[in-house]
This record gives structure tokens, C-alpha cells and sequence, in this order.
């Protein structure tokens, strides 16, 4: 009898994550969002599909829960624009979630409009690459722009901060994505003018000279939101969406306060290891940190084809510990542990990790098969020990400069001389070799 396996997406779609949703499936041809995820995955297209709903899932619950707290519900008749819209990552979760009729989009690619209008049944527009040549009589409660401010020169950030501030109602909200100096190579303001401009960027349609990618300041939004004139204010939530680009809400001065609005970024972590122990046992050893509260997480969570296993111990953990970026407290690690005998073929069953937070709120860390988290597991493990290799040899020559160390190998070399020292003593021990 053969095993049935659930694919990625079935088991992602039927996982709490999915909100009890299903979404439209059908993605265009041209969505390089749905491009990336396959370079990501290797061409497995179920997990990279997995990836592409499962990301444009955790975007709709940012932008919701701001809607939600902007309006008292979700529910109502006020109108949402996505600005920038692609092919529809995000508006297939919102047509589902908020109907047709109270949802817009909008993109410069004609395709990605036509498909939007003819799969979702959703009005949609043409943009432009000019701000001032934008056609849009209608005003929008919520104006959302993922990933569109982190592609612009600053003379046309600035220019396209005005245009979209006009598409809204008196009590609209504009809310936008941005990325933080923090991330632009240098990590820092180099030229102090809180915009780097590189003309550079992930999409192989749109010019790199006009989106390319940029990096912000908060004081340089902060200018350019007074530039508006007219009494407009703004509040920075950082890494607000996709723990990773910051969210930008911008409303007038006269309707309600930006500060209601929620922001509980939630929980982090990383798989550090995943591997098959003896007995079949699925065995995956990470770390997670509850960022939002600081405080250990909750609670970790893996789960093989429906079958779940939660960690039993969430111990504290050194940051030099660690494989993975750290956050600036020690987080905890955590140890997994599922048996794999029920399925014959257990790398092509569908599995998930999931951290939630001390506020309720949850992160995937992996979606994909058995296989591939054992094969991320082991990539991240062989960095792991390659960034441990490093830290030691960086430690190993601080100390061997440092007067503790010059004295100590004295020490030894006198060792020597008095015959102290077993004859295989390592020579290096007692003359590194000089740094080239």
C-alpha cells in the first residue's frame, strides 16, 4: 500500500497559520516573488510555494492588525489600497480575509494589473514611474506600500511620500516599508544625509537607476514627513514587518494618535542542527528569543505531517554560544525530538517549526520536508562550527599578543629547558608563528 504524503502547502494552508483561509493558489508566471523562493529551495517548487503564501500570510497579519487598530475591526466598508502590489503575494490574503469590493491594487508591470483584475476580481491600476502622472480619483482609508520606499532615490521618496499622502481619507493611513541604515553596507550614515542610494536591486524588469535600493534614517523619514506641510505625523515601528524592513505609519495631526497602533514584532530564533539519531528520532537543537518582551519564549513547537512535538526544555543560552546572529540579551535553546518510524518515506513528509512569544504571538522558523530540514540543519551546523573555528583563532591571537600570553609561553619555553615538557609538546604553543 503506498504512503500517502501532504504536500507543503496542503500542510501549511491546514496549519493554524493559514488563519483558516485558503487563499488563491494560482500565481503568475512572471511573480518574482514565487522566483525567489524557488533559487531559495532549489527549484522544489511545493515548499518554495509553501514559502511565497506563507510569507505573503505573516505581511496580511501585520497590515490587519494595524487596520484593526485603526478602526476598531476589520470589518466594515473602509477601502484598501496595495500600492505596489506585484502579482499579488498580499492581495490574495486580503481578497479572502476583506472581500473584493473593499480592496484595490495597484503596480507599474500592466501584467501584474491584468492578472490581479482578471484572478481576484479586484479593481486595479496602472501606476507610473512619475508620481505627478498617477491617476487615482478614489481616497483610501489604508494605503499600504510594501517594498516599493526601500527601491527609491531620495528625490523621488520624497515625491512619492506627497502623491500617496493624497490618496487618503481624512482618517486614512499611509503605511510603508522601509530599510534601516543599519542594514546598507557600510552599517552606518556614511555621507550623513540618512539616504544611501546603491542602484542595485533583486527585480530583472524595472530599472536599477530609478529601483534600485535604499536605506534610511528615522530623522531622514522624520524630514521628510514634515516636509509635507500641513500638520502630518509619523510612527517608526523597526523591523515591523517580516522581522526584517521597517513600517512606516503616517496619518494627519488631527485624526486619531498613531501611538494605538500595535507593534509586538514577536518572537526569534534560528535551527541550529537537525538530525536522525538512533531509533528514527527527528532531532532539531536551536535558539529563540522573545525580542518584544524581553523575556524567554514560551514555547517551541515541531511538527511532521500533523504530528507535533513541543520542546520540553527551553534552557538559557552564552551568545558565544551560538551558530546564528544573536540578539543583544542571551537568548534560550531549545531541543526537539519526534520519532519518524510512522512514515516509511519521512524526508518527503511536510514539517513546520514554530516560537511563540510571551504575548501570544508566533514565528515560523522552517516550513518545507523532512529533507530539507535536515539538509538546513546541516548547513547551518557546518557554519556553525566554521564561526566557532574563527572565534577561537580570534581569541587564540588576542591572547598570544596580549603580555599574559608572551609571559605564559616564557613560562613554557623555561619548561623546556628544564626538560618539564613532554617531547610531543606542540612547538606553536611555544613560538606562533607571526600573522601575515
Amino acid at each position: 500500500m503506498s504512503e500517502l504524503t501532504l504536500s507543503v502547502v496542503d500542510a501549511f494552508l491546514g496549519s493554524r497559520f493559514a488563519r483558516g483561509v485558503r487563499p488563491e493558489l494560482e500565481v503568475h508566471p512572471d511573480d518574482e516573488m514565487l522566483e525567489f523562493a524557488l533559487d531559495a529551495r532549489a527549484g522544489e517548487r511545493d515548499s518554495a510555494l509553501a514559502e511565497y503564501l506563507w510569507n505573503g500570510r505573516w505581511i496580511a497579519d501585520t497590515l490587519l492588525a494595524q487596520l484593526e487598530a485603526r478602526f476598531g475591526s476589520r470589518r466594515g466598508d473602509g477601502r484598501v489600497l496595495d500600492f505596489a502590489c506585484g502579482y499579488g503575494r498580499l492581495s490574495r490574503w486580503l481578497v479572502a480575509e476583506l472581500g473584493r469590493d473593499r480592496l484595490a491594487a495597484s503596480d507599474i508591470l500592466a501584467p501584474a494589473v491584468e492578472f490581479q483584475r482578471r484572478r481576484f476580481g479586484i479593481e486595479a491600476f496602472a501606476s507610473s514611474s512619475r508620481p505627478e502622472a498617477l491617476r487615482c480619483p478614489e481616497r483610501f482609508d489604508l494605503v499600504w506600500v510594501g517594498s516599493l520606499f526601500t527601491h527609491l532615490p531620495a528625490p523621488a521618496f520624497h515625491a512619492w511620500l506627497g502623491r500617496l499622502t493624497q490618496l487618503l481619507t481624512e482618517r486614512g493611513m499611509l503605511a510603508f516599508t522601509t530599510l534601516d541604515m543599519v542594514l546598507s553596507p557600510e552599517g552606518r550614515d556614511v555621507g550623513g544625509e540618512g539616504h544611501r542610494f546603491a542602484p542595485v536591486s533583486e527585480s530583472r524588469t524595472l530599472d536599477p537607476a530609478e529601483y534600485g535600493t535604499a536605506w534610511v534614517t528615522e530623522r531622514f523619514v522624520a524630514a521628510a514627513v514634515e516636509g509635507l506641510g500641513g500638520g502630518w505625523r509619523f510612527r517608526r515601528l523597526p523591523r515591523g514587518v517580516c522581522d526584517y524592513q521597517d513600517l512606516v505609519l503616517v496619518a494627519t495631526a488631527a485624526s486619531e494618535s498613531l501611538d494605538r497602533q500595535p507593534f509586538d514584532p514577536g518572537p526569534v530564533g534560528f535551527v541550529d542542527s537537525a538530525q536522525v539519531e538512533p531509533g528514527r528520532r527527528l532531532v532539531v537543537r536551536g535558539w529563540a528569543w522573545d525580542a518584544a518582551h524581553g523575556r524567554p519564549v514560551a514555547a517551541v513547537e515541531l511538527a511532521v505531517s500533523g504530528v507535533v512535538a513541543t520542546a520540553e526544555r527551553l534552557t538559557p543560552r552564552g551568545a558565544d554560544d551560538l551558530a546564528s546572529f544573536a540578539p543583544p540579551a542571551a537568548p534560550v535553546a531549545f531541543r526537539l525530538e519526534l520519532g519518524l518510524e510512522a512514515w516509511r518515506r519521512p524526508g518527503l513528509q511536510p514539517a513546520w517549526i514554530a516560537v511563540r512569544g510571551q504575548g501570544g504571538g508566533e514565528k515560523l522558523l522552517f516550513l518545507g520536508t523532512v529533507a530539507e530540514l535536515l539538509r538546513a540543519g546541516v548547513a547551518r551546523e557546518r557554519d556553525a562550527w566554521r564561526q566557532r573555528a574563527e572565534r577561537a583563532e580570534a581569541r587564540a591571537e588576542l591572547f598570544a599578543a596580549s603580555g599574559f600570553g608572551r609571559g605564559h609561553r616564557a613560562w613554557l619555553r623555561a619548561k623546556r629547558a628544564l626538560g618539564r615538557l613532554p617531547a610531543d609538546f606542540p612547538e606553536q604553543l611555544l613560538d606562533p608563528p607571526a600573522r601575515g
